[in-house]
Parts: C-alpha cells; sequence; structure tokens
C-alpha cells in the first residue's frame, strides 16, 4: 500500500480556509548554471547551492536542490491534468519538512514569453545529448534564474507526503495556478522524452488559500518578491469563489513615492516655482494698489485745490 497522501486536486472550493499568515512565502533566486538528467519519468534540472538561501517559508530558510519537470502534472487543477508541471524542490536548512513550489504549464500553439524559451532550450538540449534515462547533459542557457517562473500570485498550500516512491518524506506545498507557457512543439518533445508517471491524485489533507501570493519581509529586506519576467503572459486557470483572481502582495500604494529621491526632488522643485509664482502675484497685487491710490490721492488733491480758490 502506498504511503504518498500527495498529490491533490487544486480548487477554490476544496480549501479548508486562508492562511495569508501561517504560508508566508518570500524568495530571493539567484542566476545559476544548468545541467539536465533524464530520469524517464520527469527531467531534473540542478540549481546551484546559495550562501545566503533562496527561500523563507514560515521564517524557516530553504535552498534549491533541483527542479523537476513532469508531463502530464501530478496534481489536478478543477479536477484536470495540466498539460506539464514544474516542481522546485526546497530543502530546509533547520531539518524542516522539504517545501515544493509547483506550477501548471500550458502548451500553445506559439509562445514568445521568457519562460516558453526556457523551456525550449532546455528539452531540446535533452532531446539532443541525454534523450535515455539517466543521461545528462549541460544546457547552455542565460538567466537561468527561478525568478522567471516562480509567479507573484496567489498560491495554495497543504502538507503532505512527497508525491513520488517511497513517499516516506514530509512536504509543504505551494501550488500556484498560474499557468507557465511551453510551446506546443517543446511540449510534443518533453512527452517524447519522459514516460507518464501515472501519479493518482489523493484526497485528505488540508488545503488553505493565500491570495496574497508571495511577499517581502519588511523585517529582513534582503529578501524580496518573486518577480516573474514577462508575468503578464501567464494565465490563472482557477477562478470563481471569494478571491478567486486575488491581488498580488507588495502592490504599489502612493505613500511608496514619497520615498523616491527624484519624486522628492521634483516636489520641492514645484514648491520652489509655487512661491516665485506667489511672490510675484503679490508685488504685482500691491503694485496696483499703489498706483489705485496715487490716482485717488491725486484726483482728490485737485477737487481740494479747486474750491479753495
Amino acid at each position: 500500500m502506498s504511503a504518498c497522501t500527495a498529490p491533490i486536486n487544486i480548487s477554490l472550493s476544496a480549501i479548508t480556509g486562508h492562511c495569508d499568515s501561517k504560508c508566508n512565502f518570500q524568495c530571493r533566486y539567484s542566476n545559476s548554471s544548468c545541467v539536465a538528467t533524464n530520469r524517464g519519468k520527469y527531467l531534473s534540472l540542478s540549481h546551484d547551492a546559495s550562501t545566503s538561501g533562496h527561500v523563507l517559508y514560515n521564517s524557516q530558510p530553504y535552498d534549491v536542490t533541483e527542479v523537476r519537470l513532469y508531463s502530464p502534472s501530478l496534481h489536478s487543477f478543477n479536477g484536470s491534468k495540466a498539460d506539464a508541471e514544474c516542481i522546485v524542490v526546497h530543502r530546509s536548512n533547520t531539518q524542516a519538512n522539504s517545501l515544493l513550489v509547483c506550477m501548471p504549464i500550458q502548451s500553445t500553439l506559439s509562445a514568445a514569453s521568457n519562460t516558453a524559451h526556457l523551456f525550449q532550450t532546455i528539452v531540446n538540449a535533452v532531446e539532443n545529448n541525454a534523450p535515455n534515462e539517466g543521461e545528462n547533459t549541460i544546457v547552455n542557457v542565460k538567466n537561468y534564474n527561478l525568478n522567471s517562473l516562480v509567479p507573484k500570485k496567489p498560491f495554495f498550500s497543504y502538507s503532505a507526503s512527497v508525491p513520488y516512491a517511497p513517499c516516506l518524506e514530509g512536504a509543504d506545498y505551494i501550488v500556484f495556478t498560474s499557468f507557465l507557457d511551453m510551446d506546443r512543439e517543446t511540449m510534443s518533445t518533453l512527452r517524447s522524452i519522459v514516460e507518464d508517471s501515472q501519479t493518482q491524485v489523493k484526497s485528505g489533507p488540508s488545503l488553505f488559500y493565500n491570495k496574497q501570493g508571495p511577499n517581502a519581509s519588511l523585517e529582513d529586506e534582503i529578501y524580496i518578491d518573486c518577480q516573474p519576467v514577462g508575468s503578464s503572459e501567464e494565465t490563472t486557470m482557477v477562478t470563481g469563489g471569494s478571491g478567486s483572481s486575488g491581488s498580488s502582495g507588495g502592490s504599489w500604494e502612493p505613500k511608496d513615492a514619497l520615498k523616491n529621491p527624484w519624486f522628492q526632488l521634483i516636489l520641492i522643485g514645484l514648491g520652489f516655482l509655487l512661491i516665485l509664482f506667489g511672490i510675484r502675484f503679490l508685488i504685482s497685487y500691491f503694485k496696483q494698489e499703489i498706483q489705485s491710490l496715487e490716482s485717488f490721492v491725486i484726483s482728490g488733491g485737485g477737487g481740494i485745490r479747486n474750491k479753495r480758490k
């Protein structure tokens, strides 16, 4: 009997509650080299270690150990499998559960996004240099950085076993429902390389929803928001229900502009111009008043002299 309690179906209708404060996700990924290994049922992508850690999850530090590409997806989304799934595996530096950040992938007729280009480069490299299970190849890709993959969007969270055999290790999950793009030709190539893992979705783990998405820490400023490249190219699968379109964390506020030195300089310049304008207005006003008073005095004085004669 399998000990796996993951993956599960991801749906707003299945959530137990919200976890904006209890599944706090912060990330600061860095550029890395990339070695792709054909594992038969998935592609494993290496990631360089970081001396400062890549992620904080509920204040616990994590580092990336590998990135996995499955096709079709392991999770279901509103009852259906996605074309593929990208899973970023993180290890804890403090003996906590592993952290799996999961993102569904959809195939499109043509995709020109940075994400689609990254997948195309990786999959083509494996097809040409590591088509058989166990083989690996160095992928010559520029700017291999997970900030271009992890969305700045609302996400789901749950805890279960890891989703692959022997499923003995516990894991915390962050699952996005914003699709990453992969062109159809690349998707077809990926499916010719990896086997369908035929992973069945499970039931049982409580599912929570974080409508804020990844956010920055005010106490530890070295951790910044995950900011995807070309995030406008993503589409969201989960719709309906409260907060389905959720606003992402770290949104701009007017008070943020006041901290910008250029904006402060503009304000000072405008203030100086307003003061000059005010001074010129007052000088012009008093000059007109003085001229009016002089005209009145001269006119009145002439009348007095005529009466004396």
